[in-house]
């Protein structure tokens, strides 16, 4: 998928979205075997529909990538069980523009005290962008310190997406407060 963030890929299994790499410049340019542009007639209808949404998300405009019951549908397409998909389904509705803690996202998914695992899931999050783990900064983030999102984007890659979304850099509290 070429945005204007660079070229994403969407994973998919025949009839579902199983995983996002988010947009890098590094990408492939749709030449690899096996690789089909999202834009091109012959790709799959939802992964058209997904690779629009991308496209117009990253140049700026608040909607939503997915809803709940295709990110349902795509987890369960990944093989994204207990934990992680509770975790992934309660981040899901992490509103846009709001950021939290891992251990708050953790208590959210009804396990208190479960910050590392919170973070470990986010870290093999099969959807991102999709499923915001860009949302969840350590519960010690002062003003602009956001921390990691992944070894191919990086810090910097986590602060360009909240700051599209308007959020605050620094950790404000859970949905809701």
């Amino acid at each position: 998928v070429p945005t204007s963030w660079g070229t994403a890929l969407i994973g998919f299994d025949g009839r579902n979205v199983t995983s996002l790499r988010p947009p890098t410049t590094d990408g492939p340019g749709g030449s690899a075997r096996g690789v089909v542009r999202a834009v091109d007639a012959d790709a799959p209808p939802v992964v058209q529909e997904l690779a629009g949404r991308l496209v117009e998300y990253l140049a700026g405009h608040p909607l939503e990538l997915a809803t709940r019951a295709e990110v349902e549908r795509w987890l369960t397409a990944a093989g994204v069980v207990g934990f992680r998909r509770d975790l992934s389904l309660t981040l899901f509705e992490v509103p846009r523009g709001v950021t939290l803690a891992y251990g708050e996202l953790a208590a959210l998914a009804g396990r208190p005290g479960a910050a590392r695992a919170a973070g470990t899931a986010c870290a093999r999050n099969p959807l991102p962008v999709i499923i915001p783990c860009h949302r969840v900064v350590h519960a010690g983030a002062r003003r602009g310190d956001v921390g990691s999102y992944g070894a191919a984007t990086g810090s910097d890659y986590k602060r360009r997406l909240l700051e599209l979304e308007d959020a605050a850099l620094v950790r404000v509290a859970h949905p809701g407060t």
